[in-house]
């Protein structure tokens, strides 16, 4: 999107007369009951790296549809109504249909979503050589289960990081490997809306919502602010720790994890505060995933 196209597309989000449209495939807004999707990059309200959440929808379909199958690609879109009469369309992901139910008496069909997350929950097994670079094993990863990754050229001083050797718990999944990789530099995983695994941190968005763009003035946050004063991690029979042990310590689980990468890791998210709050936003903001909102209050009060 340019940076026009991305003027008109804010004022239309931020407008008080939203007009949004869906469409899946040769199935358009007219075809379709309902919709609904769910994708994050951090699950609850604590910040904490390595997530590998997965992103999954539910669409209800006005007709009786017998052409979908299990697992095949679905790629839904949100379009909203810009000025100039014309829709400018976002891409919701690429998902694969999890489930099928057709209901013949109300005349639907629905369908259960998941995204290629699920492709990584099969048992970890590698050809490198450890030690190994994380950005290999990160790679190796999305080799071996089909996933194509986003940001190939891993261009990130700290993708050089190193695992020492191999997991030696045979349960372990490639999800679970990948999440302790990204856990280790900071970030977290998730497919985007190109239907590619993205390895990143946190980011500002730039955007502020005010007091009139949520619904009914909902804002409800908590009143203490979120900030990490220190990490424990627990390795195997040995706990690694860095800054307090006391107030808002981060709790983690990695046997990959050494005393300087944890130490880094403390040092890269130290600063990050934050309330934890749920807010009746009256539309869809359509962010990118891992990114964070300014909001301010109808007091004048600003938090993230």
């Amino acid at each position: 999107m340019d940076v026009f196209k991305r003027k008109k597309f804010d004022e239309a989000m931020f407008s008080e007369n939203r007009d949004f449209d869906i469409r899946v495939g040769k199935y358009w807004d007219n075809n379709i009951k309902e919709a609904s999707f769910e994708y994050g990059f951090i699950k609850g309200d604590t910040y904490k790296p390595g997530g590998t959440c997965a992103g999954s929808g539910k669409i209800t379909f006005t007709s009786i549809i017998t052409t979908f199958n299990k697992l095949d690609k679905i790629y839904p879109e949100i379009g909203i109504h810009l000025d100039d009469g014309k829709y400018e369309w976002v891409k919701m992901g690429e998902y694969f249909i999890n489930d099928i139910e057709i209901d013949r008496n109300r005349n639907t069909t629905t369908l259960d979503l998941m995204d290629g997350m699920f492709k990584l929950n099969r048992e970890y097994v590698t050809d490198l050589t450890y030690p190994a670079e994380i950005r290999n094993v990160i790679k190796e990863i999305c080799l071996k289960t089909g996933v194509v990754l986003a940001n190939e050229t891993m261009g990130i001083a700290s993708m050089n990081y190193r695992i020492d050797k191999a997991p030696e718990d045979k349960k372990m999944t490639f999800r679970d490997v990948l999440g302790l990789s990204a856990q280790m530099l900071g970030m977290s995983c998730f497919f985007n809306r190109e239907g590619k695994l993205e390895v990143k941190e946190l980011t500002d968005s730039g955007i502020v919502i005010t007091a009139d763009s949520y619904f009914m003035h909902g804002l409800t946050k908590s009143e203490i602010e979120y900030q990490i004063a220190g990490i424990t991690c627990k390795k195997d029979k040995e706990t690694l720790t860095v800054g307090l042990r006391t107030g808002r310590s981060l709790e983690i689980e990695n046997p990959f994890m050494t005393q300087s990468i944890l130490d880094n890791l403390y040092h890269s998210i130290k600063d990050i505060r934050y309330y934890p709050y749920s807010l009746n936003y009256q539309g869809h903001l359509l962010l990118d995933v891992g990114q964070w909102v300014t909001i301010k209050t109808n007091t004048g009060e600003t938090f993230k």
